[in-house]
């Protein structure tokens, strides 16, 4: 999405912008997209640049760590970024007459997105011995004892 600078009156301009981005991700379910919508106000800066402020909304569908189901997700966040001539000044520069949100909202999808993703907050996972997906149904399993712990199981067992 990019803004032509000469549409910015002193007083700003009003931005509603919804895109799908590609984001790599390896958490990201279905063709590494997310759909954002940008909503706020872009405002003459008194250092020669720009300043925008305002929401970013995103929605996915994303894998859970536990059962690799997929799970929807939706986040929002206030943001604020500054556009400037002078990189120094600005975390974004402006690109001739246009200011240019693609990198703003990629980089702040990847902000938003969670770092430990669940289907629920009670995901029971995998059986790690057979593979079955424990949310829908119960494996016979025996569960591995932890070599390290082995000797320690003689403590908990009952003297008839």
């Amino acid at each position: 999405m990019k803004v032509d600078i000469h549409q910015i009156s002193d007083s700003g301009l009003s931005i509603d912008y919804e895109v799908r981005e590609n984001v790599s991700s390896s958490y990201l379910a279905k063709d590494d997209e997310v759909s954002a919508r940008l909503a706020g106000m872009v405002s003459p800066d008194s250092s020669a640049g720009y300043v925008f402020s305002g929401n970013l909304e995103i929605n996915c569908i994303l894998v859970c760590d536990k059962c690799l189901n997929e799970a929807a997700y939706s986040s929002y966040s206030d943001i604020s970024e500054k556009f400037s001539k002078d990189v120094s000044e600005g975390r974004w520069s402006i690109n001739g007459d246009e200011l240019d949100f693609t990198e703003v909202i990629r980089a702040n999808i990847c902000a938003l997105l969670p770092m430990k993703i669940l289907c629920t907050d009670n995901c029971q996972g995998l059986c790690p011995m057979c593979g079955k997906n424990l949310n829908e149904e119960q494996c016979e399993c025996e569960k591995p004892i932890d070599p390290r712990f082995a000797h320690l199981s003689s403590f908990f067992k009952e003297e008839v």
